[in-house]
């Protein structure tokens, strides 16, 4: 693990800054800045953030102290994988700290959790395209199967 980052398990204190991450993600997908759709965000943040939702996020610190990543995961329960397993629901990587393994950081906190809580698996389920994106290659790459609708990664 590298030392340029700092991973931390996000708590109810860090409700805004959760918030602006993902409102970074929204707008890199959408690229719009909507500042109602901002407002939602922080509501949710809020509401999610101090009660007990099964909603957990890690928020990820350059040297400098500057956010540079959140990856938020919820917990689901499935007869279909046996039990309790994660769901990823937002992950976002400032562009600046892409391809320096600050993902793979995210994902293996994640999967720590995961593996304390006694999880099976962890998913995600984003859009296929037609060919490859970069996103099912860095979770391929990082040990995700693709299931078809989803892709998991047995813990």
């Amino acid at each position: 693990m590298s030392d340029d980052y700092k991973i931390i398990r996000a708590s109810g204190h860090d409700a805004d800054l959760i918030a602006i991450m993902v409102s970074e993600l929204v707008r890199e997908i959408h690229g719009s800045d909507d500042s109602h759709v901002g407002h939602d965000i922080l509501l949710s943040a809020h509401e999610l953030m101090n009660e007990h939702s099964g909603f957990h996020a890690f928020l990820a610190f350059d040297i400098e102290h500057r956010p540079v990543g959140i990856l938020s995961v919820i917990e689901g329960v499935s007869l279909r994988v046996s039990g309790r397993f994660g769901i990823i629901t937002d992950f976002y990587v400032a562009p600046s700290e892409r391809s320096r393994g600050l993902g793979e950081q995210m994902l293996y906190r994640v999967a720590e959790m995961g593996r304390e809580f006694e999880w099976s698996r962890l998913e995600l389920v984003f859009p296929k395209g037609g060919k490859q994106s970069i996103g099912e290659i860095f979770f391929t790459r990082n040990g995700f199967k693709d299931g078809g609708r989803n892709f998991y990664l047995d813990l």
